[in-house]
């Protein structure tokens, strides 16, 4: 149901942004830094203890060329986490754990004219769950590659949506963060 949601939220925030779009190639620029603001969810593999969750973030982009970029994102969510065994000092084995998700990618854009341009990324960083009554904290490498879209809304404006498969190890589990929000340049 979570899924079902996000993904019809991501459906209306860009359907509602269309209306704001002006005339004009989305192309990065070779040295442009770019913010971007998101909202999305992480979503786990079943089997594992963690429930999806939505998770919000910032990123910074930087433009090599006006294809190739570098990227470095965070992101925060609260999950729910049922523990197992003797991992949790604590008499209820379900609870809530503050997650960390930071990344750095290389971003490919395709040159396109018009105001939407595809992109594909490929990125590599961590996920960190912790809990205070964990014995220990969860720490995993999270590999990502995914692909998505720029809408151009002003020069220095653009709508961003992004779904990427991410695989976390230990344990190499498949899962997945869906994502849109704004991005920003602010130089030059």
């Amino acid at each position: 149901m979570k899924r079902k949601n996000i993904a019809a939220a991501l459906l209306v925030l860009f359907c509602a942004v269309l209306g704001f779009a002006r005339e004009g190639a989305c192309r990065m620029e070779q040295g442009a830094i770019t913010l971007n603001a998101f909202g999305g969810g992480y979503f786990f593999e079943g089997n594992q203890n963690v429930a999806d969750s939505p998770m919000g973030g910032l990123g910074v982009t930087y433009a090599l060329d006006p294809n190739w970029a570098v990227e470095f994102f965070a992101s925060y969510g609260n999950f729910a986490v049922t523990y197992e065994g003797a991992r949790c000092n604590c008499s209820e084995k379900d609870t809530d754990v503050d997650g960390v998700a930071t990344w750095v990618s290389v971003l490919y854009e395709l040159d396109v004219e018009g105001k939407v341009t595809p992109f594909f990324t490929l990125g590599l960083g961590g996920l960190f769950l912790e809990d205070n009554r964990a014995i220990e904290r969860e720490a995993s490498l999270l590999g990502n590659m995914g692909a998505g879209l720029k809408y151009h809304l002003r020069e220095w404006l653009w709508f961003r949506t992004e779904l990427l498969y991410a695989l976390t190890t230990p344990g190499a589990y498949n899962n997945a963060m869906a994502w849109a929000g704004f991005s920003v340049k602010i130089a030059p």
